[in-house]
């Protein structure tokens, strides 16, 4: 009720740039769609090359992905690198970015359609598990994603790993700039998946709507996804 309807905006015009999926995220049970796609949060695995060689592991972003093809891979590959003793530094942030990851990786994630499914999901208990089997075996930093020792940690190596959807690119470059080069890339645990992507909506409260939804939809095309991509690395949304 707080955002226009883009149907009645020419968003039947352009439906076909975006996965069904996709467009399905934005829209609403009686077919209101309140977003247009941005793009779409495909999951990585950032780590810092220059720790990891310290901890006399792989440093090649092959060789790294190969570490762990499963996420029990990934937290027995913490162990060891916590057996090396590398001052300062743990193996992942917290607990929220490696279980929001995970989830992100089930069929089914905290909703079924408009139900809760959190008691009943088993890829919920998946992901809460692992999370906590990390955290027993002492792999934690303890650091709340977003705050400002999580800012710091990723200039000071405070964690070496850290699951990233491809938006977060862009926010390591500008929390670690003065860590230019340390942090590399490397496929995820699990398989894939997604995290995230936004959209762009058209608030009731705005006083130049036909003008602002002209600029949403130039936004949201194709060619300036692809621009924001190679400028900041946000995965494209559209198909083309």
């Amino acid at each position: 009720g707080k955002f226009y309807n883009w149907m009645d905006y020419g968003g039947g015009d352009i439906k076909s740039q975006w996965p069904a999926w996709k467009w399905q995220q934005g829209s609403s049970a009686k077919g209101e769609v309140v977003g247009l796609g941005t793009d779409v949060g495909g999951m990585a695995m950032c780590y810092r090359r220059d720790i990891f060689e310290k901890a006399g592991l792989p440093t090649d972003r092959e060789a790294v992905s190969k570490l762990w093809p499963t996420w029990e891979d990934y937290i027995a590959t913490g162990v060891k690198f916590k057996n090396a003793n590398i001052k300062g530094s743990s193996w992942m942030d917290g607990p929220t970015i490696i279980y929001r990851s995970i989830l992100g990786q089930q069929p089914v994630g905290i909703y079924d359609a408009d139900k809760v499914v959190v008691e009943t999901n088993p890829g919920v208990k998946k992901a809460w598990d692992l999370t906590i089997d990390a955290i027993n075996k002492g792999l934690s930093a303890k650091i709340a994603p977003w705050s400002a020792d999580w800012n710091a940690g990723m200039a000071k190596g405070s964690f070496v790993t850290l699951a990233c959807p491809s938006w977060m690119m862009a926010y390591i470059q500008s929390q670690a700039k003065d860590s230019s080069g340390k942090w590399d890339i490397a496929a995820v645990p699990g398989g894939g998946g997604n995290w995230g992507g936004s959209f762009l909506t058209l608030p009731k409260q705005g006083k130049n709507v036909q003008e602002a939804a002209k600029l949403a939809k130039w936004l949201v095309a194709p060619e300036q996804q692809a621009k924001v991509f190679r400028a900041l690395g946000n995965f494209p949304s559209t198909v083309s």
